[in-house]
């Protein structure tokens, strides 16, 4: 199963929206909501660095749960395309 976080292909998402405000880091137009994440436990998950790093990785069950596997440098929505595994 495909999860997109912004609920195009799966709109039964759209529940997380909008997302706490918070969430959105300096420069970013898109946040993913941690719920959402952790209620669809994904087996992967691919996103942009600045999506995540106001929010997702600052949860101790994300980095309990979910470990990098690969990292892309990038120059834009921050500093990297990251692929998270479960373990």
């Amino acid at each position: 199963m495909i999860v997109d976080t912004v609920g195009l292909v799966t709109p039964e998402l759209r529940q997380y929206y909008p997302f706490d405000p918070a969430l959105l880091a300096e420069g970013q137009n898109y946040a993913i909501p941690p719920a959402l994440i952790r209620d669809t436990v994904p087996e992967y998950l691919v996103t942009m660095e600045g999506f995540i790093r106001n929010g997702l990785v600052l949860e101790d069950w994300f980095n309990e749960q979910y470990a990098v596997i690969r990292e892309i440098p990038v120059e834009f929505y921050g500093s990297a395309m990251l692929v998270f595994t479960r373990r």
